[in-house]
């Protein structure tokens, strides 16, 4: 298995938001600028960018999608990560 990611978030100017799913179960967030501001990506762990980007509109977008997860419960919590990353992403 290799690392899953999907996009959560675009905003207008191009910089996109994904979530990453590692080999080992290791969530993170991966912004990925414009080209114009440099383009350089940055990993984040995803609890480090829940509690930097508060009320910024790519939290709010993430924090959606975990809204609806009970991932206690969920034995295949992983998928159900990326298929609701999937399903409220922003274009």
């Amino acid at each position: 298995m290799s690392t899953q990611e999907v996009v959560f978030y675009s905003s207008e100017n191009g910089d996109e938001w994904l979530l990453l799913v590692g080999e080992d179960g290791a969530v993170t967030v991966r912004h990925s600028p414009n080209a114009a501001s440099g383009g350089q990506k940055r990993d984040v762990d995803l609890n480090d960018f829940l509690s930097r980007e508060q009320n910024t509109p790519q939290n709010q977008a993430l924090l959606r999608i975990l809204e609806t997860l009970d991932l206690r419960r969920s034995s295949s919590a992983i998928e159900n990560l990326m298929q609701a990353a999937k399903g409220s992403r922003r274009t």
